[in-house]
C-alpha cells in the first residue's frame, strides 16, 4: 500500500510540473503506459496478484498523457505505431494464451513503449524530473518488496519497472555533470 501512496505523490508533483511548463514528457509513451499498465493490472487481478500499482499507474499515466495533450506538445512516430501493434497484441495474447501470458507479455511492452521518454530524457535530461521518477524507482521497489511471493504475478512487474526507472535516473543524472551543464548553457 506505501508503494501506491509513494507513486499516487510522484504522479501529484509530475502533474505540477507539467501544468507549471517545467517538465517535458513524452506523449505517446505516456497513453502506452496508460494503456499497458492497465492490461497489466487487470491481468495480474485475474490471477490474484499484486495488481495495485500497475492500477495506480494506469490511472497516473492516463492522467499524465491528457496532461501533456493540453500543454500541446504532442508528436507521432513510427516506433509509437509499432508500440499500439504491441498493444493489440498483448490484448490478443491475453485472449489466446491467457492473464499469466499477457501480464509478462504487457510488462515487456510496458519497457519498449518507455524508449521514446528514455531517448528524450537522455537528450534532454533538464527537462525530466528526477525527484519523481526517483519516487517511482522507490514505489517499484516497495512493491517488490512486499510482494508476497517470487512469481509472475506478484514481482514481475514491479520489478521490471525498477529497472526502467532506474534507466531514466541514470539518464538524468547526466543534467548534474558539470560537461552536461557547460554545454546546457552555450545554449
Amino acid at each position: 500500500m506505501l508503494a501506491c501512496v509513494v507513486a499516487v505523490v510522484a504522479y501529484c508533483f509530475m502533474a505540477r510540473g507539467l501544468l507549471a511548463g517545467d517538465s517535458e514528457q513524452n506523449f505517446t509513451t505516456w497513453i502506452l503506459w496508460g494503456v499497458l499498465d492497465g492490461i497489466a493490472a487487470a491481468t495480474i487481478f485475474f490471477q490474484s496478484g499484486s495488481w495495485a500499482i500497475p492500477a495506480v499507474y494506469a490511472v497516473g499515466s492516463t492522467a499524465t498523457a491528457f496532461l501533456i495533450l493540453k500543454s500541446g506538445t504532442v508528436s507521432w512516430t513510427w516506433f509509437d505505431t509499432m508500440i499500439i501493434c504491441m498493444v493489440v497484441a498483448c490484448m490478443v495474447i491475453w485472449k489466446v494464451s491467457g492473464a499469466r501470458t499477457a501480464t509478462i507479455a504487457s510488462t515487456v511492452a510496458v519497457t519498449i513503449a518507455g524508449i521514446p521518454q528514455l531517448v528524450e530524457t537522455w537528450k534532454k535530461p533538464e527537462g525530466s524530473p528526477f525527484p519523481v521518477y526517483l519516487m517511482f524507482v522507490v514505489g517499484n521497489s516497495l512493491a517488490t518488496a512486499g510482494a508476497k511471493s517470487w512469481s509472475v504475478e506478484e514481482r514481475l512487474y514491479p520489478a521490471v519497472c525498477i529497472a526502467l526507472t532506474t534507466a531514466y535516473l541514470l539518464a538524468m543524472s547526466r543534467k548534474f555533470l558539470p560537461s552536461h551543464q557547460k554545454a546546457a548553457n552555450a545554449l
